[in-house]
């Protein structure tokens, strides 16, 4: 097979010792992986999404020549300094890391190959990876908390103009129902809250993809117009979706959000009162990024 994207998510057994050379997009999410061995292989990568595991060491990427966009949050990964050094290297890249088990631990010591040394060069990689993130998920969590706590009005929110706001999974801690952000250039999809029912006028913050969003099953009304938005497939995955407002993205497929417009429910397609097209059309390169952007 010719085949050049792999998704591998949710596989409780996965390796990457033995894998196909001509992949240039890989993904591995929420799996129990702790290595990462074998992917040096993997030499026409350009982009790596490894989010939400177990990997303790990034090594192996410095072999990844090709390599354009990586994500690898939210695991347990001890030597970031190294991907700092990679020519493409984004502060994003090494967002939100955590402490391995001791589970974690032997289980990578099993797949790399690595002996009993590993314990003082952990302890090594951990005092530089203090140094070098800052904050991780609970500091975050908790100095947003701290900064909103006294705006929530009601069962609802509102954000506007705040680059320090990177997600929002903080605001469960508000029990609130209505969430409203603005103008805030920063914010993705990374991390969501389970219990927004509206979240509205996502707009103005540059968003280049929703992905991620399709987590926040109580959704009930959603907008994210004036973005860069422009493709839409994890709506589809929205069961309780009944209002929609993607006006003056990018969009060029709403397939996924069909039975919306049947029934009347999607703003922001077709032409305005004016005659303009709500939608711009995307370059190609843009179209080729909405592939892969998170």
């Amino acid at each position: 097979m010719n085949i050049q994207q792999l998704i591998l998510n949710n596989c409780a057994n996965v390796s990457l010792k033995r894998t196909p050379t001509k992949i240039t997009s890989l993904t591995v999410n929420n799996t129990t992986i702790t290595s990462i061995v074998g992917i040096e292989q993997m030499k026409q990568l350009q982009y790596v999404d490894l989010r939400d595991n177990c990997i303790i060491s990034c090594e192996p990427l410095k072999h990844l020549i090709n390599l354009q966009m990586l994500f690898i949050d939210n695991n347990c990964i001890q030597d970031l300094e190294f991907i700092t050094t990679l020519p493409n290297y984004k502060l994003d890249w090494i967002y939100y890391q955590r402490t391995p088990t001791n589970s974690d631990i032997q289980n990578y010591q099993q797949l790399s190959n690595i002996g009993t040394e590993f314990t003082k060069h952990f302890e090594l990689q951990l005092k530089k990876t203090l140094e070098l993130i800052k904050t991780g998920p609970e500091n975050y969590d908790e100095k947003m908390v701290l900064k909103y706590q006294n705006q929530v009005s009601g069962n609802r929110l509102e954000i506007k103009e705040d680059k320090e706001l990177k997600d929002f999974k903080f605001v469960e801690k508000f029990n609130i129902k209505t969430l409203y952000i603005s103008s805030c250039a920063n914010v993705r999809f990374w991390r969501t809250p389970n219990n927004i029912i509206c979240l509205e006028n996502v707009c103005y913050c540059g968003l280049k993809s929703v992905r991620g969003i399709e987590k926040m099953k109580q959704l009930q009304t959603l907008g994210f117009q004036c973005n860069n938005v422009v493709d839409i497939s994890c709506l589809k995955e929205l069961p309780n979706l009944t209002s929609l407002n993607v006006g003056y993205n990018k969009i060029v497929d709403f397939s996924p959000v069909q039975r919306l417009i049947d029934r009347g429910q999607v703003s922001g397609i077709g032409t305005n009162c004016y005659g303009n097209y709500y939608q711009s059309r995307p370059t190609q390169q843009e179209i080729e990024d909405s592939k892969r952007l998170w």
